[in-house]
């Protein structure tokens, strides 16, 4: 099941699969984003193995302005497989 919301958004109820830990979350599809991302909450919960980038990424908000959570310091390999 998908929930269509009235600013066009489209979530999608999604489970994220580890090797210790499985998680329920829903998921925004074509959010306009030009990369993907996960939080720390989301890294904790399933215990997910994180690599430090070379530079960090700046984040800037739809108006420019810098994203007060700062910069993008680590990275993760996730392997994603979508089940119809």
């Amino acid at each position: 099941m998908y929930i269509f919301r009235s600013d066009n958004r489209l979530e999608v109820p999604i489970k994220l699969h580890s090797f210790k830990d499985i998680a329920e979350e829903v998921t925004l599809i074509d959010s306009g984003t030009m990369e993907n991302s996960i939080d720390q909450e989301m890294i904790k919960k399933l215990k997910l193995e994180t690599k430090k980038l070379n530079e960090p990424v700046q984040l800037r908000n739809i108006d420019g302005t810098y994203n007060q959570s700062g910069s993008i310091t680590h990275f993760i390999d996730l392997l994603v497989n979508c089940r119809g």
